[in-house]
């Protein structure tokens, strides 16, 4: 009778899992593609001003929940390892092996994964107070979403932001920020000039300005242009507020707090063209003529 129970229980889950083609997660992911030095700072200060967009307030705000947990499905779905049966228990290197289950009559190893997804990042992301207080509720984080996600995960709902800033500004800020902290980061090596660097990472920087072309035509991204976010942040935050639909929290812009201690410049405006006292000549030529015109195409004159 019990088997009988539990098999009839095990049908009617696997009915509910076929019908339900969309993962349901009751936060949804906003995710946030862009390089560094570009204004993630005070989009995700702009962002989070909103009681209904969560994430780790944590500044520089790199505690990627939903990315984290993935790595738990990936481990899920893995392929069996005949020479490991028993993995669940932690191996020689102390680290925890691929599960050892294959699909059975009580574990089928796709449709258990994306359960433990929804558990883990809705107990994660959520709290009683936020959901009871708010309908739609959503979950931002630094990182691009890549159409692998959904091979893992299936379809589920989110939504995209693009972030990107004048690609001259970008090289001298993050010059700046690492003298600053005093080690090298943004691909910085030691030793490079600004033309050296920009020999060997003109094409990140290409990129950048080719994808805020493409995705300005999509109607499920949206493109933010620092220099825009930093000369008419309150136009900004009510179209962020549009295009998410917010009405109960909105995304006020009065509410930011101006972190310093991440900045190069006195102020978010003097960063606009502080680059043009800063790149020498040869630097600038290399730029117009690798990427000139895209820099058009964005908005951005040459100099």
């Amino acid at each position: 009778m019990i088997k009988n129970t539990i098999k009839k229980g095990l049908n009617l889950m696997k009915t509910i899992n076929k019908e339900e083609e969309v993962l349901n997660l009751e936060a949804t992911p906003i995710f946030v593609d862009c390089i560094g030095r570009t204004g993630s700072t005070m989009l995700m200060n702009l962002l989070g001003t909103s009681e209904q967009i969560r994430f780790d307030k944590q500044y520089p705000f790199e505690n990627r929940i939903f990315s984290n947990l993935l790595q738990i499905v990936k481990m899920f779905q893995a392929d069996f390892n005949p020479e490991s049966p028993h993995n669940f228990m932690i191996n020689k290197d102390k680290f925890f092996s691929t599960v050892a289950f294959t699909n059975n009559e009580l574990f089928e190893k796709i449709d258990f994964s994306k359960k433990a997804f929804k558990l883990l990042f809705e107990a994660a992301v959520l709290d009683d107070n936020i959901t009871n207080k708010y309908n739609t509720l959503f979950y931002a984080e630094k990182t691009p979403f890549s159409p692998h996600i959904e091979n893992i995960l299936g379809q589920f709902n989110k939504k995209h932001i693009f972030l990107y800033r004048d690609p001259r500004a970008v090289i001298v800020s993050s010059n700046k920020f690492n003298k600053k902290r005093g080690f090298l980061d943004f691909w910085w090596e030691d030793g490079d000039t600004y033309y050296s660097y920009l020999q060997k990472n003109m094409n990140y920087f290409r990129e950048q300005l080719e994808k805020a072309i493409k995705f300005k035509n999509n109607n499920e991204m949206f493109v933010v242009k620092y220099e825009d976010m930093i000369e008419k942040p309150f136009e900004i935050s009510d179209e962020l507020n549009d295009w998410l639909g917010l009405t109960e929290s909105r995304i006020d812009y009065k509410k930011v707090s101006q972190i310093k201690y991440h900045m190069t410049n006195n102020n978010s405006s003097a960063s606009v063209e502080a680059w043009k006292d800063e790149l020498d000549r040869k630097s600038l030529d290399l730029l117009n003529n690798e990427i000139g015109s895209l820099l058009k195409k964005c908005g951005y004159e040459l100099y």
